[in-house]
């Protein structure tokens, strides 16, 4: 995602999550910070992408409260322009440089088994909003997996069906 030959490497990026609606995600991406009249560094948004298991209600409850400008700074937290959505019981966490590599999966699954090469290749035909719930979905996986006593799934079957959007009773 942050290569540098990408246009949107390093634009300020951010993925927002609601406990209640589980498997939603939405990711945004703000310009590249400009100085304003007053000083500050802002970003407009340019763009907002949705998982594409995302739930009406969800969408309407980030879209109603997303900020269009932010007010940037290098330390890479939260701007407070994401209070409203914090208030409402989101989680929002800046992505900017997060790693979705095949590698970072490969580690994060610790599950080596079967045909790397064609996994790599369903890794990278995946969009980064389900690379990020891949990501996030396999230590749910690893945990199920151990306190039921199974088998984690081989990773190409865990990527063939989309199995981090499976509900957990951990």
């Amino acid at each position: 995602m942050n290569d540098t030959t990408d246009p949107k490497a390093n634009m300020p990026s951010y993925s927002i999550e609601h406990y209640k609606w589980k498997g939603c995600i939405c990711k945004t991406v703000f310009e590249l910070p400009k100085t304003d009249a007053e000083g500050r560094r802002t970003a407009r948004l340019r763009e907002v992408t949705f998982s594409e298991s995302t739930e009406q209600q969800f969408m309407t409850a980030v879209l109603c409260r997303l900020p269009s400008i932010i007010q940037h700074s290098d330390y890479g937290g939260i701007p407070r322009e994401f209070q409203t959505l914090t208030n409402a019981g989101c989680n929002v966490k800046n992505i900017t440089t997060l790693d979705l590599s095949f590698r970072k999966f490969w580690f994060a699954y610790n599950y080596k088994v079967g045909n790397k090469a064609r996994v790599e290749k369903k890794w990278n035909n995946l969009k980064d909003e389900d690379r990020l719930l891949a990501l996030q979905g396999a230590e749910r996986q690893r945990r199920h997996s151990q306190t039921h006593k199974t088998d984690m799934p081989y990773p190409e079957t865990y990527l063939d069906q989309r199995r981090w959007e499976n509900e957990f009773s951990d």
